[in-house]
C-alpha cells in the first residue's frame, strides 16, 4: 500500500489502462495485480471496483461482480457501464425488474451506445417483451447495422408476433452476419424456413462446435426432416443431439422429492391456519411439458377478464428461497414444515409484486407446467387460487418432448426416453395424491378432448374459472395472448386434431412410454 500511495497519477493511469486491456485479453489475475491498492487513491475507487467487478463477471462470480458495481454506482450513480454490466448479471440471476431498469437506465445516460440498446433488446428477449425488443433493438441497428445478435432480436420479436415470412428474412439476415448463433437456426427450423438439411450438416462438421451448440443443431436438423415427411432421419437427427449433450437427469432425487411431498403434504398438514392471499384470481395451469398447457392459457387468454402471464419462474423460486424464508434453513419440500401464517403471507406478496398482474381483470394465469410440484406451496399461499391439469397421450407428449430443445439448463428428463417415462411417472405419482388432498378445485383437460370438443370444451374451461363464457375465447386463434414456447405456432391454429396420435409416424419407437 505504502508503494501505491507513492504512485504518481501518470502511474496510477498506466496501471488502471494496462489492468483493462488485460481483462479485454482474459488475463484476470494480472490485472488485480496491478489495481492492487488502487482502490483508495482520490478519485480512482469507482473505476477500480468497476474494474474488479469485470474481473469477477470473466472469472464467474456473480454475486462479487454485482458487490464491485453496487459499489461503483454507490460512488458514480450514472456510470453507464456499470449499470449495464449490473442489469445483466441481475437479470441472469433471475432479478427480472432490477436487470431491466439498470439496462434501461444505462440506455437514459448513453443513448447512442449500440452495445447498450443490444444488451437492453436482448433483456427484453429474455423478459417475452416483443415491442421492448423492437424499440431496442430498431435503435440498435443505427450503430449496429451489422450484428447478428440485433437482427436475431429483431427476428425474434417478428416470430412472436406471427409474422412468419418476416421472422424468416430477419433469422436469415442474422445467420449471414453470425452463423454461430445456433438458437436462431433452431427458430429457422420450426419455421419452415430451411429447405435443405445439407445447410445444418455442414454446420454439424465443425469439429469445434460446443456440445449444447451442437445439441442444438441438431435438433434443429431434426426439426427439418419432420416437416419434410422423414420421420426416421428426424428421429436419428434428434437421437444424436440428444447424446452429444446428455444432461444430468437424477431420477433418486426426483422421487425422494416426490416421496417428500406425499409424506409431508398430507389432509392434516392443509388443515393448519392458512396466513395465504385469498384472491381468488390465480388460475395455475400444471402438467407435463408439451400437453396442451399453452393451449389452454391461450384459450383463457382470450377471454378479456383473464390475464395470461404466462410461463413463470416465481413459483419455483419461492420454493427455491423456501430455506431463507422461513428462516429454518430447510428447504423445499421437507421446509413445508416451517411455514407459518406470517410467511405464507409474505411469500404470497412477493410473488404477487414480481407478477404485478393487471387489477382490472378479474383472473390472471400462471402457466408454468412444472409447478406440479410446487402445488403444496400454492395452496398455502394462495387458498382460493384454481389448479388446470392437463393431460395427453403420453406417447405423444414423449414424441413431442424428445424432439424439443428445451435449452441446456430445462426439462433435462426430455433427452432421453427411459428418463422422459420416469418423469412421466413422477408426475402421475404426484398428481394421484394432489387429486387426493389438495384443497384447491383441480380441473383435468384431456387434451385429445379440448382439440375435439369444440365450444362445449371451451365453455368447460371458462365455467371452471367462474366466469361467463366470452366469445372471444372461441376465436383464440385470431387474437390471444403471445405464445413464447415451442407451441408458438401451434396455438395460431384453430382447434384440429392432427397432432392426435402422431407418436405412430415413429413405429413403435414411443410406444414403450403408454
Amino acid at each position: 500500500m505504502e508503494r501505491t500511495v507513492r504512485c504518481s497519477p501518470e502511474e496510477v493511469s498506466r496501471r488502471v489502462e494496462e489492468a483493462r486491456a488485460l481483462l479485454a485479453r482474459n488475463e484476470v489475475p494480472s490485472a488485480f495485480i496491478l489495481l492492487e491498492g488502487l482502490d483508495d487513491l482520490p478519485g480512482c475507487e469507482p473505476t477500480v471496483s468497476f474494474l474488479r467487478g469485470l474481473g469477477m463477471l470473466l472469472s464467474g462470480d456473480d454475486a462479487s461482480a454485482i458487490a464491485c458495481f453496487d459499489r461503483t454506482l454507490a460512488l458514480d450513480p450514472d456510470h453507464a457501464h456499470a449499470r449495464c454490466h449490473r442489469g445483466s448479471v441481475r437479470l441472469r440471476l433471475g432479478d427480472r425488474r432490477g436487470g431491466r431498469e439498470d439496462l434501461e437506465r444505462a440506455v437514459e445516460l448513453a443513448p447512442d451506445c449500440g452495445l447498450f440498446l443490444r444488451e437492453l433488446a436482448g433483456a427484453c428477449v429474455v423478459l417475452q417483451d416483443p415491442v421492448g425488443v423492437r424499440e431496442a433493438a430498431t435503435r440498435a441497428l443505427r450503430f449496429l447495422p451489422r450484428d447478428g445478435a440485433v437482427h436475431g432480436f429483431l427476428a425474434w420479436a417478428e416470430e412472436m408476433d406471427g409474422n412468419r415470412e418476416a421472422a424468416i428474412r430477419r433469422f436469415r439476415r442474422a445467420l449471414e452476419l453470425d452463423p454461430t448463433r445456433t438458437s436462431d437456426w433452431l427458430h429457422l427450423a420450426r419455421l419452415g424456413g430451411i429447405a435443405d438439411p445439407a445447410e445444418l450438416e455442414c454446420r454439424l462438421e465443425e469439429p469445434k462446435l460446443a456440445g449444447v451448440d451442437r445439441a442444438a443443431i441438431g435438433y434443429a436438423l431434426g426439426e427439418v426432416h419432420k416437416r419434410a415427411g422423414r420421420p426416421r432421419d428426424a428421429f436419428e437427427a434428434w437421437d444424436r443431439a440428444a447424446h452429444s449433450f446428455e444432461p444430468d437427469y437424477h431420477a433418486a432425487a426426483y422421487d425422494a422429492i416426490a416421496g417428500e411431498l406425499i409424506a409431508r403434504a398430507n389432509a392434516p398438514f392443509f388443515e393448519r391456519p392458512c396466513g395465504g392471499d385469498p384472491t381468488r384470481a390465480p388460475i395455475f395451469i400444471v402438467g407435463m411439458p408439451r400437453s396442451g398447457t399453452s393451449l389452454v392459457e391461450r384459450i383463457l387468454g382470450a377471454h378479456p377478464d383473464i390475464e395470461a402471464l404466462g410461463e413463470r419462474m416465481e413459483m419455483s423460486e419461492l420454493a427455491v428461497d423456501l430455506a431463507g424464508a422461513t428462516g429454518k434453513g430447510v428447504g423445499y419440500p421437507r421446509g413445508l414444515r416451517d411455514l407459518t401464517p406470517k410467511v405464507e403471507s409474505h411469500l404470497a406478496a412477493r410473488y404477487l409484486a414480481s407478477l404485478r398482474p393487471d387489477p382490472s381483470r378479474a383472473r390472471f394465469t400462471d402457466k408454468a407446467p412444472a409447478n406440479f410440484v410446487n402445488l403444496a406451496l400454492i395452496a398455502r399461499l394462495f387458498p382460493n387460487a384454481r389448479v388446470i391439469a392437463t393431460q395427453r397421450d403420453p406417447r405423444d407428449v414423449a414424441l413431442s418432448c424428445f424432439s424439443t430443445w428445451f435449452g441446456a439448463d430445462r426439462c433435462r428428463f426430455s433427452y432421453g426416453l427411459d428418463t422422459i417415462r420416469h418423469f412421466q411417472a413422477t408426475h402421475d405419482r404426484l398428481m394421484s395424491h394432489w387429486r387426493a388432498v389438495l384443497p384447491l378445485p383441480i380441473l383435468e383437460v384431456r387434451y385429445e378432448d379440448l382439440v375435439q370438443g369444440g365450444e362445449p370444451q371451451l365453455r368447460r374451461l371458462i365455467e371452471f374459472t367462474g366466469l361467463p363464457f366470452d366469445p372471444a375465447c372461441a376465436r383464440f386463434h385470431e387474437k390471444g395472448p403471445l405464445c413464447f414456447t415451442a407451441s408458438n405456432e401451434q396455438v395460431r391454429e384453430p382447434l384440429h386434431p392432427r397432432s392426435i396420435g402422431r407418436w405412430r409416424e415413429y413405429g413403435d419407437t414411443f410406444a414403450c412410454c403408454a
